[in-house]
């Protein structure tokens, strides 16, 4: 993956001894914290953002802020697994993965060939939102 967020090294922990040997890295300072505790970034953030990157075009990361949109989940390939939101943007169609403790929103074109299954998908993501409440 690019380097999308400088200075940040996003590592998948197991125990407590990965906990204290990632941090002895070269250059590492601290883990991001929500309080006294490292916060962990959910899978289906990092998983969307692997497939942004690898899909995407045009990317940027932005502070910006965004109002909610359409959160969609696309369940077929290639975009299998990416949770997002469409957003129209400058008046063209583009995905937004939010990173919420590094308070920032990547943002890529992704060709409407590629999201034709967002209005089924979009259909599915609501229902699991609405469960959720």
């Amino acid at each position: 993956m690019p380097a999308i967020f400088p200075s940040y090294v996003f590592v998948n922990l197991n125990n407590t001894q990965e906990y204290f040997s990632a941090i002895d890295a070269d250059g590492a300072m601290s883990y991001v914290k929500m309080g006294k505790l490292a916060y962990r970034v959910p899978q289906t953030v990092i998983d969307s953002l692997n497939i942004v990157v690898g899909q995407g075009e045009n990317l940027a990361v932005a502070t910006d802020h965004y109002l909610p949109d359409e959160i969609v989940f696309i369940q077929n390939w290639p975009l299998t697994g990416l949770s997002c939101e469409v957003i129209k943007h400058s008046g063209k169609t583009k995905v937004l993965v939010r990173v919420y403790i590094l308070n920032r929103n990547v943002i890529a074109n992704m060709s409407l060939q590629m999201l034709q299954n967002y209005w089924s998908a979009g259909i599915d993501a609501k229902q699991q939102q609405t469960q959720r409440k």
